[in-house]
């Protein structure tokens, strides 16, 4: 009997991490409407389109009678400052600098929220939604340092415009909870979660 993973997510970061434990896996890209509810608080916004993703990739398999399971990962993520403003991907190098200057010298939170379902011959057998949250207090950068920054990584397609593994230690002070968290998927609880439902990681 054979299990097979799909990741719904065309996050890079996601890609990576998940590849890290050594487990096999195929991408499939759900198509959602992301657009916040409205007075949806960035934990709940980020819970939910998790489990949507997750939804609409299962949705549209189809599940064998061979007694092997098909296991569907969906994540989300956002970046809420200090002041309880919700911080999305930036839509251009001056939004991301401005989105930068507002986290600079403080701290900030970043959520992810991921969405494992089991699916089996009778389709859904089992669903896990978890939603993580990290501390991250940025250094005080003057503009020449954020400049440095937006001009050597891509930032237009992360949340709060930085990303922790591609030189975030440069903005970074200190961080509290699960650092793969801010790189958009919390690796340790997800792979604690697929061990409960029978996949292991490891080659």
């Amino acid at each position: 009997m054979s299990n097979s993973v799909i990741l719904a997510s065309s996050s890079p970061r996601r890609l990576e991490l998940l590849r890290s434990a050594g487990i096999d896996f195929k991408v499939i890209v759900p198509n959602i409407d992301e657009t916040r509810l409205k007075d949806e608080h960035s934990k709940k916004m980020v819970s939910r389109l998790a489990h949507l993703k997750a939804l609409t990739i299962a949705e549209g398999l189809k599940v064998t009678n061979s007694g092997s399971s098909i296991f569907v990962i969906a994540a989300d993520t956002t970046v809420m400052n200090d002041q309880g403003q919700d911080l999305g991907k930036p839509a251009n190098l001056r939004a991301a600098k401005k989105m930068l200057q507002s986290l600079q010298g403080r701290t900030h939170q970043v959520f992810t929220a991921y969405c494992i379902l089991k699916l089996g011959q009778n389709k859904r057998i089992q669903t896990i939604r978890r939603t993580i949250k990290t501390r991250v207090t940025f250094r005080a950068l003057s503009n020449l340092d954020l400049d440095f920054y937006l001009s050597r990584y891509e930032v237009l397609d992360k949340a709060g415009a930085y990303g922790a593994q591609d030189g975030g230690m440069f903005l970074i002070s200190e961080l509290k909870g699960s650092f793969s968290n801010v790189m958009g998927l919390p690796l340790t609880h997800v792979l604690e979660d697929l061990k409960r439902l029978g996949i292991k990681s490891g080659r």
